[in-house]
């Protein structure tokens, strides 16, 4: 896309080459002023371009003034509903107590059955490593949940 823009506009390109050539030997080496001539064709050159601009800014700002009318009074986002320990224990078939503690611990550690399911999750509960399981549905064809506790400080 820009090859085929670039394609089009080199001759406006070229004019700016030729008017930088000659205004920088004007400038900087004595040479003669550039020539009227090389000015005007470059405005008669970009001014097709500068109009297809205009236009494009025109039909940009009159479709924002359309939509802003349009949709005026109208509110596109809506707040997220609050999810709370209560919601997350019931999707994750945990206990309320649980998944608070999760919130509250500094790391977890939580792995996943090949299905995606949570099978455990470790955190640290106030010095006290503690343990949530839950076996997969393939592996035992019941739900055993379990919260175990263990020190972190014994040694095991």
């Amino acid at each position: 896309m820009w090859i085929v823009y670039l394609y089009w506009i080199r001759a406006a390109l070229v004019d700016i080459g030729t008017l930088a050539a000659e205004g920088f030997a004007w400038a900087f080496m004595g040479a003669a002023k550039p020539e009227l001539k090389a000015i005007a064709l470059f405005g008669t050159t970009v001014l097709p371009y500068l109009a297809i601009v205009a236009a494009n800014a025109a039909l940009l700002i009159l479709w924002a003034r359309y939509n802003q009318a349009r949709f005026r009074g109208h509110e596109r986002h809506r707040n997220a509903v609050s999810v709370g320990p209560a919601d997350l224990g019931a999707l994750y078939s945990m206990a309320t107590a649980d998944v608070v503690a999760c919130q509250a611990a500094r790391l977890l550690t939580i792995r996943h059955a090949p299905d995606g399911t949570i099978v455990e999750i470790i955190f640290d509960d106030n010095g006290v490593a503690r343990v949530w399981t839950q076996a997969p549905p393939a592996e035992s064809g019941s739900e055993a949940k379990s919260l175990a506790a263990v020190s972190l400080n014994s040694p095991s």
